[in-house]
């Protein structure tokens, strides 16, 4: 896949480039010394994204000069939900890079045919490899899970040669739960609200799960300081 870009000027406004349909954003990393400000159409970018993946390796055009390079960090507009700045992540061919890969789900479980119920837990592994030996996505099977409690864990991933996983393996992926007892239903719809001891904290349950988001989107101490400042002053629009 191919990408072209162009260096973004320091006294170019990023509000204004946004309101001409292109996104700001820097490339760094690879034998590049230091993070460069760029500037991409919206419109490729968008079709770009559909098409690949955050293991995906890009050939980016910075103004003529060709480099290998990974879709690292999208922010998002809090309101409009539209992608306001992109981070693309330079890589070397003879160099191993970490990234996110995507889990696909195959097969069926044939404890879930009996009534069990899948608890997902996991839809990316971190993994360290070579950029060309990179996985677009690694596949989980779920015909082998034929019992109730059984489970896939990282330890028994398939995994391409060349790929190492930069977890651990007893991390549980997916999981299959019984279903519940009609009992059980009826006990849990009768019991009143907050007859565990008390309701918790309103907010506390979104603090959580802001956290669990999180997960997995620091790029491993890649990414260099000045990135964070260029980000801010974007939002800030800088000039």
């Amino acid at each position: 896949m191919k990408l072209e870009v162009n260096v973004r000027k320091a006294e170019e406004d990023v509000d204004e480039l946004r309101s001409e349909s292109k996104i700001p954003g820097i490339i760094y990393g690879g034998k590049r010394p230091e993070s460069t400000s760029i500037t991409i159409d919206r419109g490729v970018f968008l079709k770009l994204r559909k098409q690949s993946t955050e293991s995906t390796v890009i050939d980016v055009d910075v103004d003529g000069d060709v480099v290998k390079a990974l879709i690292g960090e999208i922010q998002y507009h809090p309101i409009s939900d539209e992608i306001i700045h992109v981070d693309m992540r330079q890589v070397e061919a003879g160099k191993k890079v970490k990234a996110r890969i995507k889990l696909n789900f195959v097969g069926e479980s044939p404890a879930v045919k009996t009534g069990g119920l899948i608890v997902q837990n996991r839809d990316f592994v971190q993994v360290i490899a070579l950029p060309a030996d990179l996985p677009e996505a690694i596949e989980v099977d779920l015909s082998v899970l034929v019992e109730y409690e059984q489970g896939v864990h990282i330890g028994d991933l398939n995994l391409p040669e060349g790929v190492d996983v930069q977890e651990d393996d007893r991390v549980s992926i997916v999981v299959i739960r019984p279903p519940k007892k009609l009992e059980d239903i009826e006990a849990d719809l009768a019991s009143p609200v907050g007859d565990d001891g008390g309701d918790a904290p309103v907010g506390e349950e979104g603090e959580e799960g802001k956290e669990g988001e999180g997960e997995g989107d620091a790029k491993d101490g890649d990414k260099p300081a000045e990135d964070g400042k260029e980000k801010g002053d974007d939002k800030k629009g800088d000039k």
